[in-house]
């Protein structure tokens, strides 16, 4: 996988982890991910995974985020808090 497109999947994931939200339907990271992507490429382009890079361009990015973007990313998020009972995993 190329790293341009292993960043917004991670990005995804951070996002999801990094901001709170309240459950409203099921998504896939693959789903955040192809929502996200615009965003992902134009605030987070040199983001890596694994670096802490994804986390730090979410908080300071993530108002500039798309409306559907960020709806997906707080739904992701809401799931992933209720399969680890609230807490964030990153």
């Amino acid at each position: 996988m190329r790293p341009r497109v292993l960043a917004p999947a991670a990005l995804a994931f951070g996002l999801a982890l990094a901001c709170g939200a309240a459950l409203a339907d099921t998504v896939t990271v693959d789903q955040a991910r192809q929502t996200c992507a615009a965003d992902f490429t134009r605030y987070c382009p040199s983001a890596k995974p694994g670096t802490g890079d994804i986390r730090a361009c979410i908080k300071g990015h993530f108002t500039s985020f798309t409306k559907p973007c960020k709806k997906v990313l707080w739904s992701l998020r809401a799931q992933m808090r209720s399969q680890h009972g609230g807490a964030d995993t990153l």
